[in-house]
């Protein structure tokens, strides 16, 4: 059973998901286009993330290996793991990449962004990070919705983390 510090964040996670859904300065419609798009980008991102070599699981994942020990907790990881992707994807492509686009240029925009999207992961994976935030950052601007980069962002999340869980049941760690 999860603990109620646990259940606390993703309620409040999801209520500022919800707050920022609502005031969100660029659109967010479900059109079958942009949903499509957005599977496609993610299955993209991780592709080139996996060709490169990038997209490695961590040497250390004791963390993680107690997390996958329980169904319970890999559904609370996933719901946890949704929340904090809309989040992060509303936050820098809808209010971050707009307002700075109002101000700067596209190129330092997007700049901004990818040293936004680093400073949350501070991960080894600079390329990777930076890649995925390009093609993010593109495809909200080109469709002025950011609901595509939503569903790449939730796709590759996913993606990796049932890559990760499988190499933990195998125990090649």
């Amino acid at each position: 059973m999860p603990s109620k510090a646990i259940i606390a964040t993703v309620i409040y996670s999801y209520i500022i998901m919800g707050t920022l859904i609502y005031f969100s300065p660029i659109r967010i419609v479900f059109t079958m286009i942009d949903t499509l798009l957005g599977v496609l980008l993610g299955i993209i991102i991780y592709v080139c993330c996996y060709i490169i070599k990038i997209l490695q699981p961590r040497k250390d994942l004791s963390l993680l290996k107690s997390a996958f020990s329980k169904n319970e907790n890999k559904i609370l990881i996933c719901v946890i793991a949704f929340s904090n992707t809309m989040v992060e994807e509303l936050v820098l492509r809808s209010y971050i990449l707009h307002l700075s686009l109002l101000h700067f240029s596209v190129l330092i925009s997007v700049f901004i962004n990818c040293v936004s999207f680093y400073i949350i992961h501070l991960d080894r994976r600079f390329i990777a990070l930076t890649i995925s935030t390009l093609l993010y950052c593109v495809v909200v601007m080109n469709r002025d919705n950011v609901l595509p980069s939503i569903i790449a962002h939730l796709i590759y999340n996913f993606m990796v983390f049932f890559k990760v869980s499988d190499v933990i049941a195998r125990k090649k760690i």
